[in-house]
C-alpha cells in the first residue's frame, strides 16, 4: 500500500521540488514536479538535497533523536542511508550544503572542537568547517578542506550563490569567495565590508556577474539604545565585487530584491503571509532546523522554542489574528503537532532526553531547569490549545521539574544555585536570573494543566517577588542586572564556594547587565506567574513591560502575555523594520510580532 503524504508545512527545497511528510510524521520524501515521491529511510530528517557527478541526488541529513549528520542517494524509485565514519559523523553539527558544479560540499559546526568560552579547561576555536561530500559505493567519504573559518557559530543561517567566477558562500556578517581548479583545490578569499560592521545579512542575491546583499542592523542594547526614529535599519550592499553600501528608506520594510537588484517594500497585505512563510523555509534544513533533534547541544530551549513559541502565538489568534492569514495558521499549525511529536518521541528513549552537553565542563551529560521550564512552557500551551492530546510529555517534564534529584541546580529559600562540584561552571553558586525566569515559566504553565503543590506555588510566588524587589520594583528600570549574589559579586578560593571556578571576580566586572533575550525571559516569567496567581506581582507591571517593549527595551515577543491584560504595546515604524525581518530561526518569533504590526498598519481583515 502507497504511503500517504502531505506537504510537510512550511518549508522549501532548492531545486522546487516538493518536500513531503508522511501522516505519523516519521518519513519525508521530495516530489519533483510530474513525478511519484521519492521516499527516504524512516526516521531520516532531510537537511540538504545535492547532485552528485554521477547522476541522482545526495541528501544530508540526521537520524532523529541522534547526533550528528547522516545521508542517503537516489536509488530507483527512493533513497538508502549510506554509511559514514561514527566517530566523525556524531560530532558534526550541520549549517548549510552546496554545490561547486557536481562536487558537493558540507559547513559544519564540530561541537567537540567549538565548547563555549569557559566551559572547557582545552583550548578552543569558535569557527566552521567545510567537507568535500564523497559518495562511493555504500558509505560517504568526507574530506575537510577548510577549518575553523571565522564565519559564524552555530546558530547561523548560511546562504551561497554561484556566480560566473565563483561560488559565494555567506553567513550573518562575512563572506568567503571559493574557486576550484581543475584538479579539485579549493581556494578561499574572505570577504567583509567596512559597512556590514554592526550588521547582518538577512538574504543576497546574484545580479548578472555579480551579487548584491541585504543587511540589518543588529545592535546590543547592553552598549548601545535601541534604535531612534528615523534611524536607517537597512542596507543594500555590494558583497561581490565588493563595494559601497546603499541606505534602504527607514519608513518602509525590505521584503526582498527586484531581479534587477533593487530592494522592495512589504507594501500590501497580500505580501505578509509569503514573507513569513518564506523567512521560516529559509531557514537551515529546508526550514526543518530543530525538527527531531536531541538536546545535546541545547538547541531544543534556545532555538526551537523560539520558532514553536512563535507560531503558538499566530495559532492562539494573538498575532495575526485577521481571517486572511487562516491558510498560515494552518500550516502552523500542523508543523507545532509534528515538532512536538518528535519531542514526545524523544521522551520515550532510555536516555535522559531532556539533558545537554554543551554548556557543562567537558560535555559532561547535565539536566538543567532552565532547559525544563522553557520547554515546559511549549508543552503547556500546545496542551491547552488541543495541539498534544498525550499528557505523558507533560508529566515527565513535571516529574524533573518538581525535584531537585538529576538536575545541576539546587533550591535554596528563594533562589536557585548550582550544586557544589556540579559539571558546570558556576557550581556553589546562585544562577542568573534567566535560569529562574525559566523554571518559573514552566512551573506557572503546567500548573494551569494540573496543580503544582501549594508549597511550589509559594516558592514560584517569593521568588517572583526576590526578583522584583532586587532589580525593579524601587527604579522601575529600562535594564537591569544578569544576576545577583555571588554571581555579581564574586568570590574567592578561601570561601570554598566552587570547585570548578575556586576564584570569581564577579559578573560586575563584566557585561553585568543582562541581554535583552534574558530580560524578555524574566518579564515574560512574571507575567505567566499573573496569569496562574494572580497576587504574583504588582498590578502597574504588565504595564510597565507594555511600555518597554514600545520603547525597544523589551522584546516584541512579549506582547503575547501582555495580550491577556489587555495590552497591546504599539511598535513603531523603526521597531518593525528592526524586527520585520530574520536571520536566525530564533528571530522568527520576534518577526511575527512585527509583522503583526504592519498588518494592523495596513487594516488587513
Amino acid at each position: 500500500m502507497a504511503q500517504p503524504w502531505a506537504d510537510a508545512p512550511l518549508t522549501q527545497t532548492p531545486d522546487n521540488s516538493t518536500l513531503l511528510v508522511s501522516i505519523d510524521g516519521r518519513q519525508f520524501a521530495y516530489r519533483a514536479q510530474g513525478e511519484q515521491p521519492r521516499s527516504l529511510p524512516r526516521d531520516f530528517i532531510p537537511q540538504a538535497l545535492l547532485q552528485r557527478s554521477s547522476g541522482g541526488n545526495l541528501v544530508i541529513g540526521r537520524w532523529a533523536l541522534r547526533d550528528g549528520i547522516a545521508a542517503a542517494v537516489e536509488q530507483g524509485g527512493g533513497y538508502r542511508a549510506l554509511g559514514i565514519d561514527e566517530s566523525l559523523a556524531a560530532k558534526l553539527y550541520f549549517l548549510h550544503a552546496f554545490n561547486i558544479g557536481k562536487n558537493a560540499y558540507l559547513v559544519v559546526y564540530d561541537v567537540d572542537e567549538t565548547m563555549p568560552s569557559g566551559r572547557s579547561g582545552r583550548v578552543v576555536r569558535e569557527g566552521v568547517d567545510i567537507y568535500r561530500a564523497m559518495p562511493a559505493g555504500d558509505t560517504l567519504r568526507l574530506e575537510k578542506v577548510a577549518d575553523k573559518l571565522t564565519l559564524s557559530g552555530m546558530d547561523a543561517r548560511f546562504q551561497d550563490l554561484a556566480l560566473p567566477d565563483g561560488h559565494l558562500l555567506c553567513a550573518q556578517s562575512a563572506c568567503v569567495r571559493l574557486t576550484e581548479d581543475a584538479s579539485g583545490q579549493i581556494a578561499f578569499t574572505e570577504i567583509k565590508g567596512e559597512g556590514w560592521t554592526g550588521r547582518v545579512l538577512i538574504e543576497a542575491v546574484a545580479v548578472g556577474r555579480a551579487a548584491r546583499g541585504l543587511f540589518r542592523l543588529d545592535y546590543d542594547d547592553r552598549f548601545r539604545s535601541p534604535p531612534a526614529a528615523g534611524e536607517v535599519i537597512y542596507q543594500d550592499c555590494a558583497i561581490w565585487p565588493l563595494g559601497d553600501c546603499r541606505d534602504v528608506s527607514a519608513d518602509w520594510l525590505p521584503k526582498g530584491y527586484a531581479p534587477t537588484g533593487q530592494p522592495l517594500a512589504l507594501e500590501t497585505c497580500a505580501e505578509i503571509a509569503p514573507l513569513l512563510r518564506r523567512d521560516i523555509a529559509r531557514m537551515p534544513g529546508h526550514g526543518l532546523t530543530y525538527l527531531g533533534m536531541n538536546n545535546h547541544e541545547g538547541r531544543l530551549p534556545w532555538g526551537q522554542v523560539y520558532v514553536l513559541d512563535g507560531m503558538l502565538d499566530v495559532i492562539e489568534r494573538l498575532a495575526l489574528p485577521q481571517p486572511r492569514f487562516d491558510l498560515l495558521r494552518e500550516d502552523m499549525r500542523r508543523r507545532v503537532v509534528l515538532e512536538l511529536g518528535w519531542w514526545s518521541r524523544l521522551a520515550e528513549t532510555d536516555k535522559p532526553w531532556f539533558w545537554s552537553r554543551r554548556y557543562s565542563l567537558e560535555r559532561v551529560d547535565i539536566l538543567s531547569m532552565v532547559h525544563l521550564g522553557r520547554m515546559a512552557r511549549v508543552v503547556g500551551r500546545a496542551m491547552r490549545m488541543g495541539l498534544l492530546a498525550d499528557d505523558h510529555l507533560a508529566a515527565n517534564l513535571r516529574e524533573e521539574m518538581t525535584n531537585f534529584d538529576r538536575s545541576v541546580e539546587r533550591l535554596d529559600g528563594v533562589q536557585l544555585f548550582i550544586k557544589r562540584g556540579a559539571p558546570f561552571w558556576l557550581d556553589g553558586a546562585n544562577t542568573p536570573w534567566n535560569y529562574q525566569s525559566g523554571w518559573i515559566e514552566g512551573l506557572a504553565e503546567l500548573h494551569s494543566l494540573r496543580p503544582i503543590s501549594s508549597n511550589l506555588q509559594d516558592t514560584v510566588r517569593r521568588m517572583t517577588a526576590s526578583f522584583l524587589a532586587a532589580e525593579v520594583s524601587e527604579n522601575r528600570p529600562r535594564v537591569w542586572q544578569y544576576c545577583a549574589g555571588p554571581c555579581q559579586e564574586g568570590w574567592s578560593a578561601a570561601s570554598g564556594t566552587s570547585v570548578n571556578t575556586p576564584t570569581w571576580e564577579g559578573n560586575k566586572t563584566r557585561t553585568s547587565t543582562a541581554h535583552i533575550s534574558y530580560r524578555t525571559m524574566d518579564v515574560r516569567a512574571v507575567l505567566d506567574t499573573m496569569r496562574t496567581f494572580r497576587d504574583a506581582a504588582p498590578i502597574w507591571f504588565p504595564a510597565y513591560v507594555s511600555e518597554l517593549v514600545s520603547q525597544g527595551w523589551i522584546y516584541p515577543m512579549a506582547a503575547a502575555p501582555l495580550r491577556q491584560f489587555g495590552l497591546s504595546p504599539a511598535l513603531s515604524p523603526t521597531l518593525v523594520a528592526a524586527y520585520g525581518r530574520a536571520a536566525t530561526p530564533a528571530e522568527n518569533h520576534n518577526q511575527i510580532w512585527a509583522i503583526d504590526a504592519v498588518a494592523k498598519r495596513l487594516d488587513c481583515q
